[in-house]
């Protein structure tokens, strides 16, 4: 009877230990699933977009109908949806072309037109676009360059919003507004890694551009928020008013702060040129940066900077340009340490105006000094005209002159001209004799 006891209690103590082993298991895989939902949940927060990059496509081109090149991408959308509206193109200039996600031929692309989720958008030389996201943050996409846009993603437990584009080449900028009721991020898939750009913690906006550089590396410079990179599962946080450029391989190249403002700007803002037949050639300088060589000048037609008219790496810290016509142009100009560029100057405006039409000018009765051989000449002309008399300049008081000339005896031809900043003349006259004076006519 006791040995039954015993086997009975050891029986219920096994059972014990096995039932204390099965609520752990239990909770292990309980935990084990956690973790798993947690690891799921911050890959997707971390890395919405899906996207990644083929190797083997990465030195791959083809060639367009108008010559033009373009890089094959090789992608993968997690999500599998296409035809989602992501963006939209709200300016182009020269040749920018579109490919939605499932046809093969690139066509022109248009101001309004819809980016749907895959959609690729390609520029040629001296071309470019600007693209509004659906959160109304805009990126401005240079010469050379192809993106391939991806429906952004909205964070399920934070009001967060990520747009995602994939950068194959050219150069790329954006500056918008992230707020901690709107928070906007932008996450960029280079050929060597993955960007991403969020507010700063003591300026909410962001502002940053992105060149990748003939040997494909890329070079991020972020001026305001800050920048994250990952390359090859590593991590690194670039801040603001700081660089870093980063090799094919993954290798970070170049890692500094960014050069400073260019100072010195001339001509001044608001420079107006006018000329009558050829434009004037316009001479755009600024002072000097320690330790820098080079610069990169970019004039448009509009203050957004996106009807580029010239957009060149200067080896110079002056441009001279002849060919500007009758508008008004916009430029700025920022320095560069390497293939990193840092902040650009304020913008600054130049007129150049087409002026035909020769300046007002009339001469009122002169007077005749007696006994001294001269003659006071009077007149009036626009402000910023010259005048000459005689051939010879005199000065002017906002448009006003008076002037003794000398005559000889018996009768005098008194010549007077008006030449404004164009170069357009004007011409009055007078003759005069020791006793009378007729006003005379043609200009």
């Amino acid at each position: 009877m006791a040995d039954e006891t015993k086997q009975i209690e050891a029986e219920g103590a096994d059972q014990a230990v096995l039932s204390g082993r099965s609520l752990d298991i239990k909770v292990a895989a309980l935990g084990l699933l956690a973790f798993l939902l947690l690891m799921f949940v911050l890959t997707r927060w971390l890395f919405p977009t899906g996207i990644s990059i083929n190797d083997d496509s990465l030195g791959k081109t083809g060639a367009e109908p108008d010559g033009s090149t373009h890089r094959e991408v090789s992608y993968s959308d997690q999500d599998g949806e296409t035809g989602a509206s992501v963006a939209e193109v709200i300016s182009i200039r020269r040749n920018v072309q579109v490919r939605g996600a499932d046809e093969l031929a690139w066509s022109n692309a248009r101001e309004g037109a819809v980016l749907a989720n895959r959609d690729s958008l390609q520029t040629s030389r001296h071309s470019g676009a600007t693209v509004k996201f659906d959160d109304n943050s805009q990126i401005q996409i240079g010469s050379d360059s192809l993106i391939v846009f991806q429906r952004g993603v909205s964070d399920p437990f934070t009001a967060r919003r990520t747009n995602s584009i994939v950068m194959m080449e050219g150069t790329l900028g954006a500056q918008f507004a992230s707020s901690d009721e709107d928070p906007l991020h932008l996450e960029v898939a280079l050929p060597n890694g993955v960007a991403r750009f969020v507010g700063g913690d003591s300026d909410a906006a962001v502002a940053f551009n992105i060149n990748v550089n003939p040997d494909l590396s890329s070079s991020v410079s972020v001026m305001s928020g800050t920048g994250v990179v990952t390359i090859g599962g590593h991590t690194a946080t670039i801040d603001a008013e700081h660089g870093m450029t980063i090799s094919i391989k993954g290798e970070v190249l170049e890692e500094s702060k960014l050069p400073g403002l260019p100072t010195g700007i001339r001509p001044h803002d608001r420079v107006v040129y006018e000329y009558r037949a050829l434009p004037p050639e316009v001479g755009f300088s600024w002072n000097a940066i320690a330790g820098i060589d080079r610069y990169r000048f970019r004039l448009a037609r509009d203050a957004e900077m996106s009807d580029i008219v010239i957009d060149e790496r200067l080896g110079a810290r002056q441009f001279e340009y002849g060919g500007l016509q009758d508008s008004t142009y916009y430029w700025r100009v920022s320095a560069m340490d390497g293939f990193l560029e840092g902040p650009a100057s304020a913008l600054h405006t130049v007129r150049l105006v087409r002026d035909t039409q020769p300046p007002a000018l009339k001469l009122q009765p002169s007077e005749v000094l007696a006994g001294q051989n001269a003659v006071v000449v009077r007149g009036h002309t626009d402000p910023a005209a010259l005048v000459y008399i005689q051939g010879e300049a005199i000065v002017t008081a906002a448009g006003s002159f008076e002037q003794q000339v000398p005559i000889d005896p018996g009768t005098n031809l008194i010549v007077v001209e008006a030449v404004d900043d164009a170069g357009n003349v004007a011409y009055d006259s007078q003759i005069i004799n020791s006793n009378t004076t007729i006003n005379g006519g043609g200009k």
